[in-house]
């Protein structure tokens, strides 16, 4: 199976399709699978809700143009809620695993998109979809992240991964048993959501990575 894959994550992008066909990959609507996402999140401190509100604005203030810098999604947001959180400290270390460059078509032509695999720690993954303008999609990182899971050597542990794409947010989970690898996604989590209730959720659930 392992080489069986490994043919498979030499073409970008890779489907879940594919990994589904080579391998045990199986999706689970479990609610027990990914409790972590919803029971026991840390608190937000009045500190922490006044920056994420700054930067949700900052954000909508760069939504409504289309020709934003190509690494406004790392500057704006990755960068701080990383910091906000905790995971430039120990025991994280973050790390570029792979980036790949994908070009999909459009009503106004083709769109260049980069997918920056970055890993925080051993079991937890980030995956950064940076494009030109605002066109971007959950979907063009989610299988790759997926895929780079499925090849983690830490395969006693549940692995974790966030897709960001700057307006979006979508948590997976994956984990091995036996010959069998389940996972499971997030709802998607947007910084348009009012009262910024979403980035809140997103930043409590990296908090919990931090503490755990």
């Amino acid at each position: 199976m392992v080489e069986v894959l490994d043919e498979i994550l030499k073409v970008s992008p890779v489907s879940l399709a594919s990994l589904r066909q080579n391998s045990g990959l199986r999706l689970t609507d479990d609610a027990e699978f990914t409790k972590e996402w919803e029971q026991d999140l840390p608190t937000l401190s009045p500190n922490e809700q006044q920056h994420l509100d700054t930067l949700r604005l900052g954000y909508l203030n760069h939504a409504d143009h289309l020709n934003t810098l190509p690494h406004l999604v790392e500057m704006a947001i990755v960068g701080p809620l990383l910091s906000l959180s905790g995971c430039f400290s120990q025991p994280f270390r973050i790390k570029n695993e792979k980036t790949f460059q994908v070009a999909t078509p459009s009503p106004v032509g083709e769109i260049d998109r980069k997918l920056h695999i970055w890993r925080l720690k051993e079991t937890i993954w980030l995956m950064i979809v940076q494009s030109q303008g605002w066109e971007l999609s959950i979907e063009a990182g989610l299988n790759q992240l997926i895929s780079h899971l499925m090849f983690s050597p830490h395969t006693e542990k549940p692995l974790y991964g966030l897709v960001m794409t700057g307006g979006e947010f979508i948590f997976v989970k994956l984990q091995r048993n036996n010959d069998q690898i389940r996972y499971a996604t997030s709802d998607v989590y947007v910084m348009r959501k009012q009262n910024n209730a979403d980035l809140y959720h997103v930043f409590r659930i990296l908090k919990s990575w931090v503490n755990a």
